[in-house]
C-alpha cells in the first residue's frame, strides 16, 4: 500500500542494516556530513542529458517540459519541476543538484526537503536523510510523509527501534484511518518484542480493514 509521497508502507520499518552514526542537529544542506566523499562526487557529477542549456548552464531535457509548465512560475517552482523530471529520467545527480539549489534558496521548502530526503534514503545516506526528515517534521508541514520517511531511516539503523516506533505513532496520529500505517507500527513493535502492543495495532488494522 502506497502512502503520501513516494513512500511505500512495505518499506517503512524495513530491516536494519549499516552501522552509520546518527547525525547531529540540523545543518545546512551544503554541509551534509553523512554523504561520503565518493558518493558526493557521484551525486554532483554532471550527467549527459540531451536538451537545451539554461542561462546557468544547466542542461534540461527539452521533451520533459511543456512551455506552459514553466512560463509564469517562480524560479523555485521551475527548479522543482526540473528536479522531478530529471528523477523520472533516472538522472538522480541532476535531481539532487536542483533540490540542493532550492534548499540553498529556501531552507524551509518542505517539498524539496522531503524529495531530497527520499533520494538520500534510497542511496543509503542515512545520516543525511535523517537530518532532512527531522527538518520536515520540525517544520510541521511535512505531514505523514515526513514521519514515515524518518521511520524508514530509523528502521535501517541498528538500535533505533524506539525512535522508529515514535515516528510511526506520529504517522498514525496524523492518519488514524490508514491500515498500512497501523500494520507498519505493529511490525515495528513486534520486532522490538513488544507483543501486546503489536497485537493491539494488528487488531486495530484488521478492524479498520474490515
Amino acid at each position: 500500500m502506497t502512502v503520501s509521497g513516494n513512500h511505500s508502507i512495505d518499506a517503512v520499518g524495513g530491516g536494519r542494516q549499516g552501522n552509520r552514526h546518527v547525525g547531529g542537529e540540523d545543518d545546512d544542506v551544503e554541509d551534509e556530513g553523512g554523504v561520503t566523499p565518493e558518493r558526493r562526487r557521484d551525486l554532483n557529477d554532471s550527467s549527459e542529458v540531451e536538451g537545451d542549456v539554461d542561462d546557468e548552464g544547466t542542461e534540461v531535457a527539452e521533451e520533459e517540459f511543456d512551455i506552459e509548465d514553466i512560463v509564469g512560475k517562480d524560479p523555485q517552482e521551475t527548479l522543482m519541476l526540473r528536479a522531478v523530471a530529471l528523477e523520472k529520467r533516472g538522472d538522480v545527480a541532476g535531481a539532487f543538484k536542483h533540490l540542493r539549489q532550492i534548499l540553498a534558496n529556501d531552507k524551509a521548502n518542505v517539498q524539496a526537503t522531503l524529495s531530497l530526503g527520499r533520494l538520500l534514503l534510497s542511496a543509503g545516506e542515512l545520516q543525511s536523510a535523517e537530518m532532512l526528515y527531522r527538518r520536515a517534521v520540525s517544520l510541521g508541514t511535512g505531514g505523514v510523509e515526513a514521519h514515515l520517511g524518518l521511520a524508514s531511516v530509523y528502521g535501517r539503523m541498528p538500535g533505533k527501534a524506539e525512535p522508529e516506533i515514535l515516528c510511526l505513532r506520529g504517522a498514525s496520529r496524523l492518519w488514524p484511518e490508514d491500515v498500512g500505517v497501523r500494520v507498519a507500527l505493529g511490525k515495528a513493535l513486534n520486532r522490538d518484542r513488544r507483543y501486546p502492543e503489536a497485537a493491539h495495532e494488528f487488531k486495530a488494522a484488521i478492524t479498520r480493514d474490515g
